[in-house]
């Protein structure tokens, strides 16, 4: 699972991800059990290297998209519980819930 940054993996890493995959949710809380990995936090609503250059060049575009983000990052738009598969990266279960 790959999370908000992208950042590179460092070379000469011992570890070996199975998958990687970006999920629509900014990750506050995560468990494991057995094959299934629960994630959840507030959805993620912004592609953020996007929204930088819509920033430098045209910031009216991203204005509303940014404002709604803050929002659920403060749970107005609740939260999401994600059930992901530990081997494979799939979205096993998506529920919306009412708060974080």
């Amino acid at each position: 699972m790959r999370f908000v940054g992208r950042a590179a993996r460092p070379a000469g890493s011992f570890v070996k991800p199975l998958w990687t995959s970006d999920i629509p949710v900014i990750v506050r809380a995560m468990a494991k059990a057995g094959p299934t990995l629960f994630v959840m936090g507030p959805p993620d609503l912004v592609d953020e290297e996007e929204s930088f250059r819509l920033l430098v060049g045209n910031p009216k575009t991203i204005q509303k998209k940014l404002l709604r983000q803050d929002k659920a990052l403060k749970g107005a738009e609740g939260g999401v519980l994600l059930a992901v598969s530990t081997s494979t990266g799939k979205t096993l279960a998506r529920i919306m819930v009412d708060a974080l």
